[in-house]
């Protein structure tokens, strides 16, 4: 196709679906310099930044995440975990992560009959490894498969004041009353 019509819209820096909850689009979208960010905005325009992403993926030129709604939260991945963010308080939620688990990274995310799906592997053009995102267990907020001080810390940290940290709220509540 020889049409240059379309080659200065702002979906040219794009690098995920669209999704669209309470009158916003966000989408995930780059700059020159290959800074990621979450990106908001009420129509099919450019939008503003809503927040950075941290790449890890090395040098693929790409922000490999999936990006979609469930329960009203956008949900989306990073190289090592997958996050929930309530675009109404601001707060962001770690579903699981994968640090630790094995050598591979997450290339991607979606959402299939309610359930949420990710993508493991080595690289994005290895064979995929899609598994299905696992239930906490209660008390295990780093999600590393083991209950012990390590979680008491960083529930701890938490509580003080966030310090940027993302615990599994689910697994945080021990009691299973919603608090």
């Amino acid at each position: 196709c020889a049409s240059t019509k379309y080659d200065n819209y702002f979906w040219n820096d794009v690098d995920s679906p669209f999704a669209y909850t309470d009158g916003n689009w966000y989408y995930i979208s780059t700059d020159l310099s290959y800074k990621y960010n979450i990106m908001k905005t009420p129509e099919l325009t450019a939008g503003e930044p809503l927040f950075p992403l941290n790449l890890i993926w090395g040098n693929w030129g790409t922000y490999f995440s999936g990006l979609f709604i469930k329960d009203g939260r956008l949900v989306y991945n990073t190289g090592d975990s997958v996050i929930a963010y309530d675009p109404k308080t601001g707060i962001s939620e770690l579903l699981w992560c994968e640090t630790g688990k094995d050598s591979y990274l997450i290339y991607g995310s979606a959402m299939h009959d309610g359930d949420i799906y990710y993508d493991v592997k080595n690289s994005p053009y290895s064979d995929s490894d899609i598994r299905k995102l696992p239930i906490p267990t209660k008390g295990d907020l780093n999600l590393d498969g083991t209950i012990n001080s390590e979680d008491l810390l960083l529930l701890r940290k938490y509580l003080a004041g966030g310090y940027n940290i993302l615990i599994n709220r689910t697994a945080a509540d021990y009691d299973g009353n919603g608090n």
